[in-house]
């Protein structure tokens, strides 16, 4: 059976908030064939197959695979992946391999309309806090976790490259995260939606040298450093940063912001790291930015 259909058509049914149920009334056929559609033991006839292309405004050529891309006509109202947990079926296709079915279908959610921090906070961000506590769990191994975070962070270049940008706002700000920190995908995700917002955003990721990070200041001058750490034996790491800035730059140093999940049980984060502020989310650090 064609499995690239039976994925499709189970995507473009979700994507549409038909339950098979719902389905089966649509085409005329019972919840069973819906189902056996989408486990890939039945095939529809001729007939059936164009009758489903037009449902989802689609060619026959893509339902079936021969087409990777296709625009698709969804209706956002009825998309709510916050209780319908659609991310789910992104995270089940990435864990099976599937990284073109993950990417299609993100890619068709974003052209629908629906905005990147949407995507980024409602979507890609709960898949990776899922497949990190598949991790912790001892259900998959370090390396399906490793694969979904580079096909997440190749999801949001793809977003990234396409979006429109806001006026350009002046407000300039560096992004990094502290010493051997390697989860950067939150960072990242907050570095690419303030670029979207208009700030001149430069992001650093992981592993910078702390004399590294002093040059950056030096060239490009900016409002706001912005340091992510999610481990806390990297909080230290970030102390001494911070430290450093303080001690280079004295009183012309930038607005020094920390956040992560590392300080979450910590009752005074900006006493412990002598950071300025200490923000838990992308509106904390806007409202920092335009003090």
């Amino acid at each position: 059976m064609n499995e690239k259909f039976s994925n499709r058509l189970k995507t473009l049914r979700k994507l549409k908030g038909y339950t098979q149920k719902d389905f089966s009334d649509i085409i005329g056929v019972k919840q069973t064939t819906v189902s056996n559609y989408e486990k890939g033991l039945r095939f529809p006839d001729v007939d059936r197959l164009n009758q489903i292309a037009n449902i989802f405004n689609v060619s026959v050529d893509y339902l079936i695979g021969r087409n990777e891309v296709e625009n698709v006509i969804i209706n956002t109202d009825n998309y709510n992946i916050v209780n319908k947990e659609d991310y789910r079926t992104v995270l089940d296709f990435l864990l099976k391999g599937n990284k073109d079915e993950a990417r299609n279908l993100i890619m068709n959610i974003y052209n629908s309309g629906v905005e990147i921090e949407f995507i980024y906070f409602n979507i890609l961000e709960k898949i990776l806090k899922e497949v990190g506590r598949l991790w912790e769990s001892g259900k998959i191994d370090v390396w399906n976790e490793h694969y979904v975070s580079e096909n997440i962070l190749d999801i949001m270049r793809e977003i990234k490259s396409i979006q429109d940008n806001k006026k350009y706002k002046k407000l300039s700000l560096i992004s990094l995260t502290a010493g051997a920190e390697q989860h950067n995908i939150g960072i990242k995700m907050i570095s690419d939606l303030l670029e979207v917002e208009g700030y001149d955003v430069t992001y650093l990721g992981s592993n910078i040298p702390t004399m590294s990070i002093i040059n950056a200041i030096r060239n490009k001058n900016p409002r706001v450093v912005a340091i992510s750490v999610t481990i806390s034996s990297n909080i230290e790491s970030a102390k001494n940063i911070i430290k450093a800035i303080r001690e280079v730059f004295k009183e012309k140093a930038p607005i020094v912001v920390v956040g992560g999940m590392a300080f979450n049980n910590i009752n005074d984060v900006c006493s412990e790291t002598e950071a300025d502020f200490y923000c838990k989310d992308i509106e904390e650090i806007k409202r920092i930015c335009n003090i």
